[in-house]
Parts: C-alpha cells; structure tokens; sequence
C-alpha cells in the first residue's frame, strides 16, 4: 500500500509562495469556499505542478504516478 501525502500551501498576500520568506502575519488564510473561488482554484492547481519554488507538490505528484503504473497482486489475483 502507497501513502501520499499532497500539500495545501499558504500564500502570501501578493500571491506567492511564503515558505521561508513571510512572517506569519503576512499568510492569507486559504477560502474554505475554494470551489467558488478562482484564484483559490488556479493557486490549488499550480501546486501539483513542478515549480522552481518550495510550495509545490513535486515529488508527491511523481509518487502518486509511480504508485498508479505498479501493477497490484492485490487486484489482479494470484498467477495460476
């Protein structure tokens, strides 16, 4: 079994990754209503592609493919 975690990533207030820049009181807090919201929705996105930065999902995502492209015994059954 594979366990992946995937991240939600703070912003700051001009929209950009604080991971080792900001100071607390500079982080948005991310819309519970992120469905309703688009930038909430394009921020979400931009996270599980690979960027130059530290807020980004990177490795997560290649773990999650790696786990989707090994076959399972599990599902297939035993080889008769």
């Amino acid at each position: 079994m594979s366990l992946v975690q995937i991240k939600v990533w703070p912003e700051d207030s001009a929209g950009r990754c604080p991971v080792g820049t900001a100071t607390p009181e500079k982080i948005r807090q991310v819309s519970m209503s992120w469905w309703l919201s688009k930038p909430v929705q394009m921020n979400l996105h931009e996270q599980l592609e690979p960027t130059a930065d530290r807020c980004n999902n990177r490795t997560a995502v290649e773990q999650v493919w790696t786990a989707l492209a090994t076959r399972s015994e599990a599902c297939t059954g035993p080889t008769p």
